[in-house]
């Protein structure tokens, strides 16, 4: 996710401290957080096809999109672990991490209702005001469970 920026630009420096902090909360193996000063690299924005700031892009396979969701920090974490992060789900353990593999063992032998309950708890317990690292944890397990309660038995094959 790339974000084009002029150094004189308000909205661009309203956004700076929550752009700053997504990039050192959301940067990872397979999220990249960037920023690009079009005053300095005006022939990278040109190419780019930027003429108003700030510009935020994001690519998904090699396919360049144009974020134009809120531009807070709540929002654009969401947006990054909702569609741009690598999941950790029943069906791929591979991009999880060691606390959400935990997760997941405890919940594959759990039944789907079981799941769909604690997905109920956790919707609620999201809303609440908490600090945004426990809020993504939050928010992670309601995926890893949702991945698990489709209705097809899929939990049950971890």
């Amino acid at each position: 996710m790339i974000k084009f920026y002029q150094s004189w630009c308000g909205h661009c420096m309203r956004m700076k401290a929550d752009w700053d902090r997504l990039a050192e909360e959301e940067s990872n193996d397979s999220v990249l957080i960037a920023d690009v000063n079009c005053g300095e690299q005006k022939d990278l924005c040109d190419e780019q096809g930027v003429t108003g700031y700030p510009t935020i892009y994001y690519y998904v396979d090699g396919q360049e999109e144009a974020y134009t969701g809120a531009r807070s920090f709540e929002e654009l974490s969401d947006f990054v672990t909702e569609n741009l992060a690598k999941s950790c789900t029943f069906d791929e353990i591979a991009d999880c991490s060691e606390r959400a593999l935990k997760y997941v063992q405890k919940w594959k032998v759990k039944s789907e209702e079981e799941m769909k309950k604690e997905v109920s708890r956790l919707e609620g317990m999201v809303k609440e005001s908490m600090k945004s690292d426990l809020k993504k944890w939050i928010k992670q397990r309601i995926k890893i469970l949702s991945s698990g309660s489709s209705g097809d038995d899929s939990a049950g094959e971890l």
